[in-house]
Formats: structure tokens, sequence, C-alpha cells
């Protein structure tokens, strides 16, 4: 099989790594999944279809978002894996952040679970739940509601799955994790701040760790690409600013280990290519830039007030554009620490 064949199961980085990069070929691509609907049980008396997205007004979530769906409900996701699959399969955990639908099908008892992404909200709200969810009962169970001992039985079922169709030498695990800062539309490091994002980024902190870690025992054998410390988001990235929609910086990163080890079969150089990340990333944004994301990551772990962000700012930001820096900074530290700490009460 082609060492420059690959699928995927994980969230949107396991694919973007690719933008730049014409010469892998890509066979299944499982995404807006959470681990435990994967291999969750099928319903015995549930199946859906494209027929069931009959609302015209939702066309722009497109076939390929849909067959998504149709995998996550039908329970499908690792037949067309093992239908279709590349000679290697690249994974991160980021959906198991998703919550969790638990719908009551009212017939016996029975139940479904399915993974509450925001594709399935909207298409739920729009077409499922007019027909093939018609008056069933729905429960969501957040991703933080879930116990260890769960996730545990989850990735083992999820490694045995997949340990069925690759070679365990041959699985990548990315060990993503979301971005606080992310480059401006001026060019400045600024935070992620909103509650929406800083909810996800705690979650995210508290969760993929774990899971990751988790999955490391249940796979020893399996090829770990660790995240650098200045991976940060992209407000110019083609899906917008998200703390998953990072530098191109980062995803050249990925890339080169990918190629490291799929086509040079060097995982040596893995550790080489997360030396000198930082470096590459000093001479892109230029040493200001560099000197200011290195000074607040040495900062992050403690909360400190408006006036030592200002101070911070005052060295580091770039000439004639330091007042609009200050204010920026300020506002989103202030506003990313309120947050969290509203989320971690």
């Amino acid at each position: 099989m082609d060492d420059k064949s690959v699928s995927i199961i994980g969230c949107c980085v396991c694919r973007d790594l690719f933008m730049n990069d014409d010469s892998f070929s890509f066979h299944t691509d499982i995404r807006f999944s959470s681990p435990i609907s994967l291999i969750a049980r099928p319903s015995k008396t549930i199946k859906i279809d494209f027929n069931n997205f009959p609302n015209k007004a939702l066309e722009a979530d497109g076939k390929w978002f849909k067959k998504t769906i149709i995998n996550d409900v039908n329970k499908t996701a690792f037949q067309a894996l093992k239908e279709n699959h590349g000679k290697y399969l690249i994974i991160d955990f980021v959906e198991a952040r998703m919550d969790l639908a638990d719908i009551n099908i009212g017939k016996n008892g029975e139940r479904l679970t399915v993974t509450n992404s925001g594709i399935f909200k909207r298409q739920f709200s729009a077409n499922l739940s007019k027909n093939v969810f018609k008056n069933c009962e729905m429960r969501i169970i957040h991703s933080n509601q879930v116990g260890d001992d769960v996730w545990k039985q989850t990735l083992q079922e999820f490694a045995d799955k997949i340990r069925c169709i690759f070679d365990e030498k041959n699985i990548i695990l990315i060990k993503t994790m979301p971005a606080q800062y992310y480059i401006n539309k001026l060019g400045y490091l600024d935070h992620f701040s909103t509650l929406s994002h800083c909810s996800e980024i705690f979650q995210c902190q508290m969760l993929l760790p774990k899971l990751y870690d988790m999955f490391e025992k249940i796979c020893p054998k399996i090829t770990i690409i660790n995240i650098p410390p200045l991976a940060i988001g992209d407000s110019n990235h083609k899906w917008k600013t998200n703390p998953f929609h990072f530098t191109q910086i980062y995803y050249s990163y990925l890339l080169e280990c990918v190629k490291s080890i799929t086509i040079n079969h060097d995982s040596n150089r893995l550790k080489s290519l997360y030396n000198n990340y930082s470096q590459i990333f000093a001479n892109e944004y230029n040493e200001a830039a560099f000197k200011t994301i290195e000074y607040h990551q040495s900062c992050c772990k403690k909360e400190f007030d408006y006036k030592d962000i200002i101070d911070s700012i005052e060295e580091f930001a770039p000439l004639g554009r330091k007042k609009r820096a200050k204010i920026l900074f300020a506002i989103s530290k202030k506003q990313f620490f309120k947050n969290l700490k509203r989320i971690s009460k």
C-alpha cells in the first residue's frame, strides 16, 4: 500500500496540515464524532440516509457534512474505514470534547447515543426531529460528565477496532490541544477571550491530556506527534478564527512530522523538528512578536492584573502600534482570566 495514503479520525487539524500539499492520497475521513459515539451500539430500528435531509435551507452543510452525521447515527464509520483506508491512520481526540445526545427512541426502551456536534444540532432542528426522530426524547450528556472508567473502556474498544484495520505502528497520534493565543488581523498576539472559546479551551485542557495518556498505554507501538509550545491560532485561517485553527507554520511542522514517519520512516527526526519549531516561528513572526509570546507563556499559569499587562507589552509591542497593542492585550488577557474563573468554579 502507498506510503502516502492516509485515513483520518480526528478534528480539522488532521486534515488541514495537508492544505498546501497534494502529494498524499486521502481515504475515509471521520470527523465530528466523539469516540464514545463511534463505538456505541447501533439502533436496531433507526437508520438514516440523505433522504432525511429535505430542508434546502441547510444545503450549505453539503454532502460531506451530512455523510458525517449518517455515519455517526448509523454507526457505520468503522465499516467505511475498513472498506476504504490508507496505509496510515492519523488521529487525535479533540472531538471527544463534544457533548453527546442520548436519544430515547421509544421502542422497547431502545436508546441511541450520537455526537451532539454543531452540524448535528442544525440538522436535527431543521430535518431529523421532523422525520426519523419525531417524538423522540433527547438528553444531553456533557463530555465532562463522563467518568474515567468509561473513557478507558471507550478507548480500549476504539483501539481494538482500528487495530483490526491498521498495523499499530502505522497509527499516528497528534496530541492536538487548543491554542490560547492567536495572531489577530493587525498582526498582534491576542487571547481567545470569549466565554465560548474559554470554555472550550478549559474543557480540552482538562480532558485531552488524560485521553492521550490512556491511549498511549493501550497502544504503545503508535507514533506520537507532540505539540510545540508556540502553537497558536491564526485569524486569517480559511475557516475563521478558532482555538483549533492554527498558523501555517504549525501545519508545516505537522506535515514534516507526518512525512518523516510515512515517507522517510525516520521517527527519530520528530524530536529535532519539535526543537527547531520555536526558532522557525521566531524567524517568521519577528523577534518582537516572539518575545511577547515567550513572555506571556512564562506567565500563563498566574493571573496578573491590568497594569502588569501594560508594562509587559511596553517593551515588546511593535513601534508605532504600542497603544493599540496595549489595549488589545489588556482587554483580552483580563477577559480570558475572568471567563476562565467562571468556568472552573
